[in-house]
């Protein structure tokens, strides 16, 4: 459902807006709305219907790709992205920060008071796959990287599911959960769901 208020919102906006500092303000409003709406109007109370909040902010991560492209593919942008990831994941491990020890990308919990860092960590997160996509072999994990993108379905689906197993088998560190969460349902996506013909369609 996020996927499809995502593309319906972005079609509409990029269609009936003419003019491109309209689309941006227009993006810009739904960001600060989401926001707004997650800390003060619904606190806590759980997915709104469709999660259109979320597809809120996902339309400005699509707005972000693609008037923001000419800055993805260049070395500053590349290391500026790196530096800042690791910085703030190893102030989020060494836990120095309450206010970095409470950020999580999951908007849909309105319990998010974090408006900057979700810009910014995704948005570094954009940028540093594209260039390790881009830097590494097209075999191997180069290639993984490229298609990552194509099997975000399983990986929505199943991330939660993966965490809850993990943490069931006793696996509690948040890193490891979140590369299990995505690489788990990613190669679910490519060696099952890919090779079977009826399930293939859902990738598409």
């Amino acid at each position: 459902t996020v996927s499809f208020t995502v593309c319906a919102l972005f079609d509409l906006v990029e269609k009936t807006a003419a003019r491109l500092p309209v689309r941006l303000g227009i993006y810009l409003a739904f960001w600060a709305f989401a926001h707004w709406e997650a800390v003060y109007l619904i606190r806590g109370t759980g997915p709104t219907p469709w999660l259109w909040d979320v597809g809120f902010i996902g339309c400005c991560y699509m707005a972000m790709g693609r008037y923001l492209k000419p800055l993805l593919f260049r070395r500053w942008a590349c290391a500026a992205a790196a530096v800042l990831l690791a910085v703030l994941l190893a102030l989020r491990l060494l836990g120095v920060s309450a206010y970095l020890n409470g950020f999580a990308v999951e908007l849909w919990s309105h319990t998010h008071r974090y408006p900057l860092l979700d810009f910014a960590v995704p948005f570094a997160g954009f940028v540093l796959l594209a260039n390790l996509s881009r830097i590494l072999p097209a075999r191997g994990l180069g290639a993984a990287l490229c298609s990552f993108g194509r099997y975000t379905i399983p990986i929505m689906a199943l991330h939660q599911s993966v965490v809850q197993v993990c943490r069931a088998a006793g696996i509690e560190n948040p890193l490891v959960l979140w590369v299990l969460a995505a690489g788990i349902p990613y190669l679910i996506g490519r060696f099952i769901l890919e090779n079977i013909p009826p399930l293939r369609a859902w990738l598409l």
